[in-house]
């Protein structure tokens, strides 16, 4: 279940970049502008960092084409594909005059535009390094971080695109709705104030975020078998380490303070652990045959001094004289 759990996760993560790019290449928005609210002149798409004055479907250029006049204003000055661009004509103070927010919402579409069109870039790299991680994770090795890691940069490109798409309603799409001239001109130049001016880009976007909510979803429950394996035998050899260092505490080096390794486990000394009696400073040197000192209970020599455990024969009585 595992198994076939990742391999749809993948392809739900295919198709998401697929989505997200045929988001990128669709308008996110049209508004329509009219002459005496009945011809169309012209059609202002935005896409993700570029705009159009679309033409082509202009009923002012239509006429004009039907009856043979070349009309060079369709192809001139309703022609353009950037953004940038019609943000400043919609910016200068006739225009201002003439649409409101119009200034307003083309700047935030080309700013907000451009955030979209590189952060769903980011998200498709984001997808591709989390399908190799999750890859790896299946095929060479089940560890547990692989799989995390690719959730995590899944969440973390999903809410990106989320976010920005989410500010492109209120501060493009709302304020190109409501783009409007005054009462005088607008009997002349009419615009679709109010109508949904959203295009099909902004919607695919859309599906591809949900798309890969429903992807978070199935790496939460995509564990497979060889990762609880690989941690089961993690445990085992971790508890069998254990044992052993408790073993080498009670069976092996078990002096403790003695300088063993045994953990602080002493063991009673025995009769070779037992400290030897200092030397008495006044012990004469070792060497000359009349300075020899006897060793422990060996018979006294002639002019040597009385050794250890023996009884003195000057200036103290034998232990048995009391």
């Amino acid at each position: 279940m595992g198994r076939q759990t990742v391999h749809f996760a993948l392809g739900m993560s295919g198709l998401s970049g697929v989505l997200l790019l045929i988001g990128l290449c669709l308008p996110l928005h049209s508004k329509s502008f009219f002459l005496v609210g009945v011809i169309k002149i012209f059609s202002m798409r935005i896409w993700a960092g570029m705009g159009r004055m679309d033409h082509t479907t202009s009923d002012l250029c239509t006429m004009t084409a039907l009856a043979g006049t070349d009309l060079k204003a369709c192809e001139e000055l309703l022609s353009s594909n950037d953004l940038h661009d019609i943000n400043q004509r919609m910016c200068t103070t006739a225009m201002r005059g003439v649409f409101k927010n119009g200034c307003v919402g083309t700047g935030n579409a080309y700013v907000i535009g451009w955030v979209i069109l590189i952060l769903a870039i980011v998200n498709i790299l984001i997808q591709g390094v989390a399908t190799w991680l999750l890859y790896h994770y299946m095929y060479h090795n089940p560890k547990k971080q692989y799989r995390e890691v690719a959730l995590t940069l899944v969440c973390v490109g999903t809410s990106l695109v989320a976010i920005a798409l989410a500010a492109y309603y209120p501060l493009v799409v709302v304020q190109l709705d409501n783009m409007q001239a005054p009462p005088l001109v607008n009997f002349v130049i009419d615009s679709s104030v109010g109508a949904a001016g959203v295009y099909g880009g902004y919607w695919v976007m859309w599906m591809a975020v949900i798309v890969q909510v429903v992807q978070i979803v199935l790496y939460k429950f995509s564990k497979i078998s060889d990762e609880r394996r690989l941690v089961e035998l993690k445990m085992q050899e971790q508890f069998e380490a254990e044992l052993a260092i408790s073993a080498m505490g009670e069976d092996g080096d078990w002096r403790g303070d003695y300088g063993g390794h045994g953990g602080g486990f002493q063991h009673p000394p025995g009769p070779y652990d037992m400290q030897q009696p200092a030397m008495p400073c006044d012990v004469p040197p070792s060497w000359g045959p009349a300075l020899a000192t006897p060793g422990y209970g060996e018979p006294q020599g002639y002019g040597a001094q009385p050794g250890y455990g023996q009884q003195q024969q000057q200036g103290y009585p034998a232990y048995n004289a009391y």
